[in-house]
């Protein structure tokens, strides 16, 4: 059960650049960086059932876990979008996510979309 939750600090933020007609008619290029909703700062309590004594009671103990989360990540996004056919799209991203983390482990995405509308 909790018991008790302190005051929540979060930080987040999001710079995007694009660009119309970059190459074709109606096609979009565009870069973002990015650094999603995270907790920076807070915890909560949770009273935890640990046994049961002689006279049917329940013995609890109280745990103080941190919920900030332990680095804060930042995320880069290229894309591409250009219709490629009558009623098609092509879409093409590259997310690249803990960019400018203090470690060296880095996580990269790639998607290539195709809608056609029939």
């Amino acid at each position: 059960m909790v018991s008790d939750i302190s005051t929540l600090s979060t930080q987040q933020y999001s710079v995007l650049a694009l660009r119309k007609d970059a190459y074709f008619k109606d096609d979009v290029l565009f870069a973002s960086i990015t650094r999603p909703l995270q907790i920076t700062k807070g915890g909560l309590t949770l009273n935890i059932a640990t046994g049961l004594n002689a006279d049917d009671s329940v013995s609890f103990a109280s745990r103080h876990v941190p919920i900030a989360a332990p680095r804060l990540e930042n995320e880069i996004t290229l894309g591409y979008s250009v219709r490629y056919a009558k009623n098609s799209q092509v879409v093409a991203l590259f997310n690249r996510a803990n960019v400018f983390a203090e470690t060296p482990v880095l996580e990269n995405q790639f998607m290539l979309k195709f809608n056609q509308k029939f």
